[in-house]
């Protein structure tokens, strides 16, 4: 599942460049992404959290001059 391989990157590139939260972003009445969750569990030094993307916009606005420590994975579905 290619959904599986981008999580399982994006927890190996955070612990990799020393980052400690990976964010999955995602529209949460279409999406489910219980993948992330198995591949959490492997790294628990790093936090993982599920954000809905409208939230998402509304954080990282703030962020986008400044150095962010996480990583984020966006899943987008395509009709």
């Amino acid at each position: 599942m290619v959904g599986g391989w981008v999580a399982e990157y994006a927890f190996h590139y955070a612990k990799a460049k020393g980052r400690d939260r990976v964010s999955a972003i995602h529209k949460a009445n279409i999406m489910q992404n219980k993948f992330c969750w198995e591949v959490a569990e492997k790294y628990p030094d790093i936090k993982y959290e599920k954000v809905i993307i409208d939230n998402c916009c509304m954080m990282v606005h703030p962020y986008l001059n400044k150095d962010i420590t996480r990583v984020i994975i966006f899943f987008i579905r395509s009709w």
